[in-house]
């Protein structure tokens, strides 16, 4: 009995210890009872229980955070990674792009762990200085470039760093260590530091050897124009859009009193003055749309003499459009005196000076025109050297065209400024005559003609006497005819001779 009483005593604090053992291998498989005794090993029991619940809680806090740390810490290295990952894309990137780049790219250090060191170097760099990445980048100027040009660069850095600034440095010859000579133009920019020191100096370098023999073959081009339009007997010029000047000759500003250079940039109104571009301006408007004109013009020169000029417009078609026009001016002065003195020519007798057939065709037409209209008369002599021939025979072709002369002169003594005189062929003479009474006025001439003529002609040491007969016609009321006025006149002169010559007849 005690045995058993002793036994139920001690079959609790036995399920305790087991628990507690379990407890120990395992939390979670603590058991725990449905319900607890009412003693002090029921309290001891629940106190136990209470204790590994708080252990368990604590733990799986524990684990996770630990989970948590764990994540956390995969996340971090992770980001870290791709950070450095996009870092190098960037880099690559960064490099490729300048690699790519048409122009030199360099950068040189100073700051403290990289002092004076080149530390950036593209491809084009390679190729244009002549010296490959791997041995320019760590390194400086003297241990790069021959002394004389690290001399130079090093100057260049120390006025950089005593005054940052981007600096231009223009074209300047480069020689490369293949001994090619190549030309060179630079920008150098600062780059600053947190505290506002200079860290790195940045180039870049454009190479401009074949834009500059191309700029130098343009100078030559340019000079053999110029030499050309300015011996050209021409004014040549450039017109733009807004009518502005950008090219002449020296022929050109001499012709508008212009010191050299100074036509460039002008407008034509500015150069031509109020007078001559009132005279251009429609014809500018027309080539600048396109159109090819050409006229003439005087102009007038300071010393008071008047010039011909013919202009000329040539649109320039840039593109589908018309950026302008060119303006070839000739002087034509002397040829406008050719051509007059051509059509002096041809209306004129050049052994005498006297209308010829052709001038006294238009003089008569005229003058039968000119009397209908006013109601006037006219009249027409016909005349003739009497015994011409026998005096061309005596005294040669020389003395006959001296009488001719002679002959010539006198009729011409004999009528008015207003009246016409022409040689028709050989000795053969004509003049017309207007006025209001013809019948007493050709009478009069005829006479006056006769007694000019009876005084003697000094000819080759000569003195001849000369005659000559008329034949006179007037002209009829309503009569139009000039042929028929000439061959009545003709007729009467056949009379004059048929007379005995040195007379006159008139056929009304």
């Amino acid at each position: 009995l005690a045995w058993w009483i002793t036994r139920r005593q001690i079959a609790p604090l036995h399920a305790l210890h087991g628990r507690i053992l379990a407890a120990i291998d395992n939390p979670a498989r603590a058991a725990v009872p449905p319900h607890y005794r009412k003693d002090a090993i029921g309290d001891l029991a629940q106190v136990f229980d209470h204790l590994v619940r708080e252990q368990l809680l604590a733990r799986g806090k524990i684990d996770s955070s630990e989970a948590e740390l764990r994540a956390a810490a995969i996340r971090n290295t992770s980001a870290r990674e791709r950070d450095e990952m996009d870092l190098r894309h960037s880099r690559a990137f960064l490099q490729t792009l300048i690699d790519h780049l048409p122009v030199v790219v360099f950068a040189k250090s100073f700051r403290p762990d990289s002092h004076d060191q080149l530390v950036v170097w593209n491809k084009t760099a390679e190729t244009v200085m002549g010296y490959p990445a791997d041995q320019v980048i760590g390194k400086s100027n003297r241990e790069i470039f021959p002394p004389k040009v690290a001399a130079t660069l090093n100057e260049l850095d120390r006025q950089m760093l005593a005054e940052p600034k981007v600096t231009l440095i223009p074209e300047f010859p480069y020689r490369r260590p293949d001994g090619v000579m190549a030309y060179l133009q630079s920008i150098s920019v600062p780059l600053f530091g947190e505290k506002g020191e200079v860290e790195y100096i940045l180039g870049i370098v454009e190479d401009v050897t074949a834009r500059r023999k191309q700029e130098q073959e343009l100078l030559i081009s340019e000079r053999w124009l110029r030499s050309i339009t300015d011996n050209l007997p021409a004014l040549i010029a450039y017109v733009d859009q807004e009518e502005r000047y950008r090219f002449c000759n020296s022929y050109y500003e001499t012709t508008f009193n212009s010191e050299p250079g100074k036509v460039i940039g002008r407008t034509a109104r500015d150069v031509l003055g109020e007078r001559g571009y009132a005279l251009a301006a429609s014809r500018i408007a027309a080539a600048l749309k396109g159109e090819r004109v050409t006229f003439e013009r005087e102009h007038q020169e300071p010393e008071g003499n008047t010039r011909h000029w013919r202009v000329e417009y040539i649109p320039d078609r840039q593109d589908g459009k018309i950026a302008g026009f060119y303006a070839m001016v000739l002087d034509i002065t002397e040829l406008k005196q050719v051509e007059h003195q051509l059509r002096t020519f041809a209306r004129l007798d050049t052994l005498t000076g006297l209308a010829n057939r052709h001038h006294f065709n238009e003089k008569l037409t005229e003058a039968i025109a000119r009397t209908k209209r006013s109601g006037a008369q006219m009249a027409l002599l016909y005349l003739d050297i009497d015994h011409f021939k026998s005096i061309n025979d005596s005294l040669g072709h020389h003395g006959g065209d001296a009488v001719l002369r002679e002959f010539s002169q006198r009729l011409t003594a004999c009528i008015r400024q207003s009246d016409t005189v022409a040689r028709l062929a050989g000795d053969e003479f004509v003049i017309i005559l207007e006025g209001r009474d013809m019948a007493a006025e050709t009478v009069f001439v005829a006479e006056k003609i006769m007694h000019y003529m009876k005084r003697g002609f000094a000819i080759l040491g000569t003195v001849r006497a000369v005659t000559t007969s008329i034949g006179i016609a007037i002209r009829r009321e309503g009569e139009v005819d000039a042929e028929a006025l000439l061959r009545r006149a003709d007729e009467a002169l056949y009379d004059a001779k048929s007379a005995g010559r040195q007379t006159f007849k008139i056929i009304f």
